[in-house]
């Protein structure tokens, strides 16, 4: 079977119906009074993590996704029903991804966890509500809210403690064979695992979770084949394991940088990053004889945040191969005097004495030095510094924005004039625009309608209320302008206002 970890999907909660204008036309009722038609809750779109679920597979055929529609009550002075919310299930490790932003809407961490991605609003009301001892009977009615509707990317990173990074054929499929209770497959040929695999390891009373990388050669940071895809689940990783083959010598040395510079090419371009952070640098750095690549970033006020931190071992395989333990030893001494050489050439400071305690040269086949490398995988998963959680909010890009005015109109107003939009014979140079960014002046551009005298005065009494008046006055905002209203629905475009 495919294995399916990223997928690309559509989420929609319904469009919320609208408010009816009507009036009681009954027998023995005089006057006929207004009678609300109300729609009431729709549904909302929710990721929920399902122990059930390890591959994104359900997703293959069915792409496009809905919540349930709420229904009117069609008798006078009554509710609409409210519709069940849709719930999408995924595994533990997931991304979701908005594809038209680029921007990592949630990450499916723990256990338990849902997230609403697109969520119900306001339905519609009717005539009823705006009955006032002045206004007996009203011709008004608010629409519902503009349904929300995004392109998602669901992407499948699996939660291992520890990833084993090593080219084809290094044996790593052998290794969890030993240490696992499951058996992998394995043969005397390259690219025998074809898709990443999580195994549970339990040793010394304790459990990890351990993954085969597969498919990791030189250019794999760049996309080349499939191996782009599988890097990604290096990034979940606490450690990360580099198998070194000992039968190939100087060439299993030399795999290791490969391997290196891919990964930390990798981690520079897709390692996620808040917008009010920025790229700095990746380090590499030595603590309690633990060796650390550690990527930071750059906030707006100059000071610098670890962002993301990976713990880093060797194992060097295949000693069996090398038959005489002196030439073992031989082989692990040059090994390491390489590779203190080789990272400080990186720029990467780190001790020989930490690289010889670090590595381990094992048997994956006869089990030699196994369960010292099993001890040192959990010595350091269970190290604090890699328990801290890196992870950001949810990153809006109007947070900064809510309630500001800009003015917008060398952008604009060459546009709006081919269109039309502005009134016929008007001076056009005396006419500003304005981006607005306010979630109440958005929620009634959209559900208050604009085809009668009655609901115009409406939205703009209501206008009258918010504080985004008092700085229209501070800005100088007068009649004729244009009020560009920010969209904070989703799949919904903004909408222009001529202020009169």
């Amino acid at each position: 079977m495919k294995f399916f970890d990223k997928v690309r999907v559509k989420v929609a909660s319904w469009r919320w119906g609208d408010g009816v204008i009507a009036w009681r036309r009954e027998k023995h009722v005089p006057f006929g009074w207004p009678a609300w038609w109300d729609w009431w809750k729709w549904g909302s779109v929710y990721f929920v993590w399902s122990e059930n679920e390890w591959t994104l597979m359900q997703y293959r055929f069915k792409v496009d996704f809905k919540a349930e529609q709420g229904e009117p009550w069609w008798s006078s002075e009554k509710y609409g029903k409210d519709a069940e919310d849709l719930r999408l299930l995924v595994p533990l490790g997931t991304i979701i991804r908005n594809v038209d932003t680029g921007e990592i809407e949630a990450q499916i961490l723990e256990h338990g966890q849902e997230v609403c991605i697109v969520k119900w609003g306001k339905g519609g009301v009717g005539n009823m509500h705006f009955t006032t001892p002045q206004v007996q009977y009203p011709h008004i009615a608010l629409y519902g809210e503009p349904w929300h509707k995004k392109k998602i990317v669901l992407e499948l990173q699996m939660l291992a403690d520890v990833a084993l990074v090593g080219t084809p054929s290094v044996w790593k499929s052998s290794l969890i064979n030993v240490v696992s209770n499951v058996k992998a497959k394995t043969a005397e040929y390259h690219f025998t695992t074809l898709v990443p695999n999580l195994w549970v390891v339990h040793h010394r009373e304790k459990w990890f979770t351990l993954i085969d990388i597969p498919w990791l050669i030189g250019w794999a940071s760049s996309g080349k084949g499939l191996w782009n895809e599988f890097l990604r689940h290096v990034m979940k990783s606490r450690v990360l394991m580099f198998m070194i083959d000992a039968s190939r010598f100087e060439q299993g040395r030399e795999d290791f940088w490969v391997l290196l510079d891919e990964i930390i090419s990798f981690f520079s371009e897709n390692v996620y990053i808040p917008q009010w952070y920025e790229f700095d640098s990746i380090e590499c750095n030595e603590e309690n004889w633990v060796c650390y690549i550690d990527i930071w970033a750059l906030s707006s006020d100059g000071t610098r945040e670890r962002i993301l931190t990976k713990a880093i071992s060797w194992i060097i395989n295949k000693s069996d191969m090398l038959w005489d333990p002196e030439i073992q030893d031989e082989y692990k001494i040059g090994w390491i005097k390489s590779c203190r050489e080789q990272l400080s050439e990186r720029g990467f400071n780190i001790s020989q004495e930490l690289v010889k305690r670090r590595t381990k040269v094992i048997s994956a086949v006869t089990k030699q030095w196994v369960p010292e490398v099993l001890d040192q995988m959990i010595n350091l998963i269970e190290n604090d510094r890699l328990l801290v959680k890196n992870d950001f909010d949810t990153f809006d890009p109007y947070e900064d924005l809510r309630g500001e005015i800009i003015e917008i109109t060398e952008e604009y107003l060459p546009l709006l004039v081919e269109e039309g939009y502005l009134p016929e014979g008007k001076n056009e140079k005396n006419t500003k625009i304005w981006e607005i960014y306010d979630h109440e002046v958005c929620y009634l551009t959209f559900v208050l309608p604009r085809w009668n005298d009655e609901a115009e005065l409406r939205y703009r009494r209501e206008l009258q209320k918010k504080s985004i008046i008092k700085k229209r006055e501070q800005h100088g905002i007068k009649k004729w302008d244009v009020l560009k209203v920010i969209s904070f629905y989703h799949g919904h475009d903004d909408k222009f206002v001529l202020w009169q």
